[in-house]
């Protein structure tokens, strides 16, 4: 289960950036994260993790979103760009494999949600 690193890394993340805030908030409502498909993370895991990581410290209680990043990919043969299905990385115009893959390896804090 690779959520459980991944997460303390972002709740360390997440508690420094709080660290930072004059006035410090009163408390976290909710932490949002971007995670690229490739990465595989399963969001439901991910949110169990959450919860036993931040247990005991200053944002326990707050909820964590996790929103996925599609895999884009763009097309050498007739320049077509889009997202692409998970295992399917063929152009989707023409069928091609000349594709340059971009995201989907993303992770990354994209929001916080305090209470002042």
């Amino acid at each position: 289960m690779h959520e459980l690193s991944i997460c303390q890394s972002i709740v360390d993340s997440i508690l420094e950036e709080l660290s930072a805030l004059d006035p410090k908030p009163k408390r976290l409502i909710s932490a949002r994260i971007v995670v690229g498909e490739f990465r595989q993370i399963v969001p439901d895991f991910m949110k169990e993790a959450y919860k036993a990581v931040t247990k005991g410290t200053d944002v326990e209680g707050s909820e964590l979103e996790v929103k996925t990043a599609p895999i884009q990919g763009k097309c050498g043969d007739c320049g077509w760009a889009g997202d692409l299905p998970m295992g399917d990385f063929k152009c989707q115009s023409c069928g091609s494999s000349g594709l340059k893959l971009d995201g989907g390896m993303s992770l990354y804090l994209d929001n916080l949600e305090i209470e002042k």
